[in-house]
């Protein structure tokens, strides 16, 4: 039950930051040099806070439903 109440607004929270960030779909240029490990570490990070942004957002909207629910 609880995966219909949190699959959608993480899926939402998912979709909408990676169309706020682009860039993170597009392939970085790997070749030797200084800063390639850099430009991985960046993407990696981004694509990490946005899983954890839409896993908080999800959970913010289970929490708001239960407590409408509750005072109903």
């Amino acid at each position: 039950m609880y995966v219909l109440v949190l699959g959608p607004p993480f899926l939402a929270g998912v979709s909408i930051g990676y169309l706020l960030f682009p860039e993170i779909e597009k392939p970085i240029p790997t070749g030797p040099g200084p800063m390639s490990g850099y430009m991985q570490r960046e993407k990696a990070e981004t694509r990490w806070k946005i899983i954890v942004t839409a896993g908080m957002l999800s959970a913010v909207n289970m929490f708001c439903m239960i407590f409408t629910s509750r005072s109903v």
